[in-house]
């Protein structure tokens, strides 16, 4: 039948509407949380990042962590997560065909809220892929952090990349 869902004359996703309630009281929850920047040093042991005592809540509901094109990754907690994926959808229209949106989603990771070390679970790809070993360095970029290996961060001898989600995510804070 033409009109089922999924078929050509109908559309797959039918939530098309990214301003309802959730969205309002995600923004609310975002507008209301201080915005963190700055570096800090971490760590990670057998595949478990230990994150800073004073961020803790920021995963109290887990969040997400995903790679960047830099070899690096972003680190999110759940509220900030769906910020992001709102900002994506406005954006780039979470087009399959546009490579950074395979790529933010392909390598997303899931992990539940940290333990009572306040460590939490890295996928071993993501592992692999940023070269984390023992030390970390956390750059803290309003509402994610971008997650590096230590050695490789303090040898680019840079100041972390200042990018258009800082931009975005003020605009939402100032509103």
């Amino acid at each position: 039948m033409l009109e089922d869902i999924g078929s050509p004359s109908a559309p797959l996703h039918l939530v098309t509407d990214t301003h309802d309630e959730h969205t309002k009281r995600l923004e609310d929850i975002i507008r209301d949380s201080k915005a963190f920047r700055g570096k800090w040093q971490t760590y990670i042991e057998e595949g478990r990042l230990k994150i800073p005592p004073e961020f803790i809540h920021l995963f109290e509901s887990g969040g997400v962590i995903t790679a960047t094109e830099d070899r690096s990754l972003m680190l999110f907690g759940t509220t900030h997560w769906a910020l992001y994926q709102r900002w994506l959808a406005e954006k780039l229209r979470l087009d399959p065909t546009n490579r950074k949106v395979r790529a933010i989603y392909r390598f997303a990771y899931e992990f539940p809220k940290p333990d009572q070390d306040g460590m939490i679970p890295v996928d071993p790809r993501l592992v692999q892929y940023a070269q984390l070993v023992k030390e970390v360095a956390l750059v803290g970029l309003v509402y994610y952090f971008e997650v590096h290996n230590k050695d490789s961060y303090l040898n680019l001898n840079r100041v972390p990349r200042h990018n258009k989600l800082i931009d975005i995510f003020s605009r939402f804070k100032d509103n």
